[in-house]
C-alpha cells in the first residue's frame, strides 16, 4: 500500500501486482489499481480492437498508452491498454519460434494420425477434430477418409484371402492460422492496467503507469522473502537463539 494523500485527495492508494478480476468489486473510499488478466475475454477484444489514432505517446520513452471504459463486475472502470515497444518485438520474436516449434509437433502428429486405422469413419473425424482442437497456430486442410481393407490373418493377403472389415485412415495436410497469429503478434508487449478513477484529470494515465511500475520495483526489492532457503536459514537461526 503506497500513501496517495500528498498528490491527491483519494486517501491511499492500493496497488495489486498480480493479475485480478474481482479486485475492483468493491466501492472502498481508496484508489484501487490492478493488472487485468488477458484471459478475460473482454480484455482480449480490448487489447485487440484498437485503431492507430486511440493510442497517445506516454511521456516515459517507449511506451504507448490506449483509454477504454470497462463495466466488468457491473463496476465503472477505466482501462489503460499499454504497450511496450522493446517488449513487442521480443514477444513477437518469441511468436515466431513458437510457431516454427509447434510446426514440428504438429508435424509428427499429424503423421502418427496417418498411421492409425479406425473402425468408422464417425472415429476417423472424431480424432482429427481432437487433433485440430489442440492445435493453436495451425489447422488440418483437405481432409480424406480412405476406406482400408482388414485381414484376419498377418502378413500379405493372397487373392483368395477374404476380407474382414474395412478400416478408414485419414490424409490431410496443415495450414497455418494466420488469423491467430496475427492477433498474438498484434497484442504482443501489451498490459491492460485497471483503475477506479475514471477521471484522466484527477490521476493521469502516466500517473496510473508509473504507480504501478514503482510497485513493480518494490515487490522485486523484498523478493527473496519468497525464498524457501530464506526461509528456512531465518527459522534454524530463531531455533539456534531460544536454544542458547
Amino acid at each position: 500500500m503506497v500513501s496517495y494523500k500528498k498528490r491527491k485527495n483519494f486517501g491511499e492508494l492500493v496497488c495489486n501486482l498480480s493479475p485480478c478480476n474481482g479486485c475492483l468489486d468493491r466501492q472502498l473510499p481508496v484508489v484501487l489499481l490492478t493488472r487485468v488478466p488477458l484471459s478475460i475475454k473482454e480484455a482480449q477484444n480490448k487489447s485487440l480492437e484498437l485503431e492507430p489514432e486511440q493510442w497517445t505517446d506516454s511521456q516515459i520513452p517507449g511506451y504507448k498508452i490506449a483509454e477504454k471504459e470497462s463495466n466488468y463486475g457491473g463496476i465503472k472502470q477505466r482501462w489503460l491498454i499499454i504497450e511496450s515497444e522493446a517488449r513487442k518485438k521480443a514477444s513477437i520474436q518469441q511468436v515466431s519460434r513458437q510457431v516454427e516449434k509447434q510446426k514440428e509437433k504438429a508435424s509428427a502428429a499429424l503423421r502418427q494420425l496417418y498411421r492409425q486405422k479406425f473402425a468408422c469413419q464417425p472415429d476417423a473425424k472424431i480424432a482429427v477434430e481432437r487433433l485440430s482442437n489442440y492445435l493453436k497456430y495451425h489447422e488440418i486442410k483437405d481432409i480424406e477418409y480412405a476406406e482400408k481393407a482388414s485381414y484376419e490373418q498377418s502378413g500379405r493377403p493372397s487373392k483368395l484371402t477374404k476380407q474382414n472389415k474395412i478400416k478408414y485412415q485419414v490424409k490431410g495436410r496443415l495450414e497455418i492460422r494466420l488469423s491467430v497469429i496475427e492477433a498474438e503478434k498484434t497484442k504482443a508487449g501489451r498490459f491492460i492496467l485497471a483503475t477506479n478513477v475514471v477521471d484522466n484529470n484527477e490521476l493521469t494515465n502516466d500517473e496510473v503507469r508509473s504507480e504501478y511500475k514503482a510497485q513493480q520495483s518494490n515487490q522485486r526489492g523484498f523478493r527473496f522473502l519468497k525464498d524457501p532457503l530464506f526461509f528456512t536459514a531465518s527459522v534454524l537461526d530463531i531455533i539456534y537463539l531460544l536454544t542458547e
